[in-house]
């Protein structure tokens, strides 16, 4: 029998922590919450730091050498952002900004630990990131079956939604970005191609996963699953792709059937609501001074004053602090000089796994690039965790 080690048994914790999505959330005031996973997160850090502290010395060079050889896509985006940052702080000091951004940067650091000082392999991580896919799927179906109506969950500051797969996370755009990273590393594991017919399982519950959070985001990530697989993957895969598509569509259209007997506007696909609300709220934050369409209104200064949302005579909490667009986002935070070096940033970084052949991680950034200017879904705090556990997978194969 193989031994289970310290660090195996803290990342099947840590997907456990996330598996339980929102129903672990911890509310220290109404701005701050904290999830079991940041503790563990901070924990697991805090151990490889003191573990592997003769080897942090050479860690840091390996890091630093690498940041300086790539410095021109990545020193523009973060040079303004510190102006940005320090700009808002001077002329309005507000500590929820330094959380938001904190827990960003916690969250990269522990993955570059994993990738650099942890003994838990590829294989363990992909495997992490696959039960979670099917975990989250599971808790979907009990919710759907058991508990279609979540119209209530509004008074608790969530989106209302009506026959549409919620799970522990309380929201259908972030439970289908979950399975697209599922979907992602279930077409690419090596671990699964030694078992194609658990393989074909898999991927055919990631996809009514999908089709049963009627996320129109998620929907369009499976297209990008697909384009990709067309222009770039090898032929191989390409007859995977058929299998796929024709589920999806197949699956789609039941839905869609199941869909005309329910009264919920959310699993309207033609609905309208949604994109009238986000146009508004893109309108009512547009920038009104010359430093806030050069450099923002500071990283993340957007969530301050958003704890509660009034409806009628009631004050409700507020859980969708951001903007629904990371490009918006960036643009309210940091200006036009911060979108236009992100999206640099981006240009290098897809070109650069392109040209390399990092097709997994190519694909994966893709999906999250789309579907996360519908819903800012990568900086949700379950998506980005198992997105960097995914990365550092791949990323420890490639090293």
């Amino acid at each position: 029998m193989k031994k289970i080690t310290l660090e195996s048994l803290l990342l099947w914790i840590l997907i456990g922590c996330l598996a339980l999505g929102q129903l672990g959330r911890v509310t220290l005031t109404p701005a701050i919450k904290i999830y079991p996973h940041d503790v563990l997160i901070v924990v697991w850090s805090a151990y490889l730091l003191v573990k592997h502290a003769s080897k942090l010395f050479r860690v840091k060079n390996t890091v630093w050498a690498f940041l300086t050889k790539n410095m021109w896509s990545w020193l523009p985006f973060v040079g303004i952002s510190v102006i940005s940052l320090v700009a808002a702080q001077l002329h309005s000091f507000q500590l929820l900004p330094l959380l938001y951004l904190g827990r960003i940067i916690l969250y990269f650091g522990f993955a570059s630990l994993v990738l650099t000082l942890s003994t838990v392999t590829k294989k363990q991580l992909v495997s992490g990131v696959l039960s979670l896919g099917l975990i989250t799927f599971a808790t979907g179906l009990l919710q759907l079956v058991f508990i279609p109506d979540t119209r209530f969950l509004y008074s608790l500051g969530f989106d209302d939604h009506y026959y549409r797969m919620v799970g522990t996370q309380l929201d259908p755009a972030f439970m289908g970005a979950l399975f697209l990273i599922a979907l992602s590393a279930a077409l690419h594991s090596s671990l699964l191609k030694k078992h194609p017919a658990f393989k074909r399982g898999y991927i055919g519950a990631m996809l009514v996963g999908i089709v049963l959070t009627f996320s129109r985001a998620s929907y369009l990530g499976v297209v990008v699953i697909a384009l990709h697989t067309i222009f770039v993957e090898k032929k191989r895969a390409k007859k995977d792709l058929l299998a796929v598509c024709a589920g999806f569509v197949l699956l789609t259209a039941i839905a869609l059937g199941i869909a005309e007997l329910s009264e919920g506007e959310g699993t309207n696909l033609l609905r309208t609501a949604s994109i009238s609300a986000r146009a508004t709220s893109l309108l009512a934050t547009a920038p009104t001074t010359i430093t806030a369409w050069l450099i923002g209104d500071g990283p993340f200064y957007s969530v301050v004053g958003r704890d509660v949302s009034s409806h009628t005579t009631l004050s409700l909490p507020n859980q969708a602090k951001v903007s629904d667009s990371l490009l918006v986002m960036i643009f309210e935070g940091w200006g036009i000089l911060g979108l236009l070096s992100f999206l640099y940033w981006g240009y290098v970084g897809v070109s650069w796994l392109q040209q390399t052949g990092k097709q997994e991680l190519l694909q994966l950034l893709l999906i999250l690039l789309v579907i996360t200017q519908f819903n800012n879904t990568v900086l949700q705090p379950f998506v980005l965790v198992s997105t960097l556990l995914l990365v550092s997978g791949y990323v420890k194969e490639y090293r």
